[in-house]
């Protein structure tokens, strides 16, 4: 699908610790209150395998998955102690695939009903691209295994192909300034506003992100890539009205 994402950002991964800006405190509440299913559902786990993940990723869950009422197909590379999973599974359609993998063997345990556990290393692509094969296409991947940067690009690269149609990749603990699998990322972002324009109305050709990306968003800690539901085949622009001043 998206070819030589390897490439793309070479020279940002000697990103050093960048720019530094202060922004003006903003009145109001300090806390975020907690609501939609994500949240609602970690605010009264108790018992059970455990979750370890910042507050926040699940503030995003309940803005972008909460209105997913189908059956979905969900990819979690980094079981741990299985918790997410299983919350996954409680909140999802019951009809949802979730297949989580992780390199320790133990993590089997946490399968069941309809959750699987795959064993093997999220730095082999052989390994992964074996699960997309299997498993996918994915609706949602959630990158939460070795936090190394290599082995987070290795991931996207060889489970790219296997993203459905208006699914997402969210990459968490992309921790510390100058973190080089988050300069990969922002190589993709910057794909997305290259322009190589094909007519004088200012249509444009589209790169190999621009055709199958439709956001790449940025937050504490993570990353999300939003493929499209259809590829763009050309960037177009277009006027309406009758009344216009030039130009200049």
């Amino acid at each position: 699908m998206i070819k030589k994402l390897g490439d793309i950002a070479k020279w940002l991964r000697s990103v050093n610790n960048g720019y530094r800006f202060t922004l003006e405190p903003i009145d109001g509440p300090s806390k975020q209150p907690i609501s939609g299913p994500f949240s609602a559902a970690l605010s009264k786990y108790g018992t059970g395998p455990g979750v370890h993940k910042w507050l926040h990723y699940w503030v995003f869950y309940d803005q972008r998955f909460a209105a997913l009422e189908r059956p979905l197909r969900i990819l979690e590379i980094g079981v741990q102690s299985g918790g997410s999973l299983h919350l996954w599974s409680r909140i999802v359609h019951p009809d949802s695939q979730i297949v989580g993998i992780d390199i320790n063997e133990p993590c089997r345990r946490y399968a069941g009903g309809n959750i699987t556990v795959e064993i093997g290393s999220q730095a082999d692509s052989d390994f992964l691209k074996d699960i997309g094969a299997k498993y996918g296409p994915f609706d949602i991947i959630v990158d939460d295994g070795s936090h190394i940067a290599e082995h987070q690009e290795i991931s996207l690269c060889a489970l790219t192909p296997f993203m459905a149609p208006g699914g997402v990749y969210f990459i968490e603990d992309i921790h510390g300034r100058g973190n080089t699998f988050a300069g990969f990322v922002y190589g993709l972002a910057m794909q997305l506003n290259e322009m190589s324009l094909d007519t004088d109305v200012f249509d444009c050709h589209v790169n190999s992100v621009q055709r199958h990306v439709s956001t790449v968003e940025f937050g504490a800690f993570f990353a999300a890539i939003w493929f499209r539901n259809h590829p763009m085949e050309k960037l177009q622009s277009s006027k309406w009205g009758d009344d216009w001043i030039p130009y200049t």
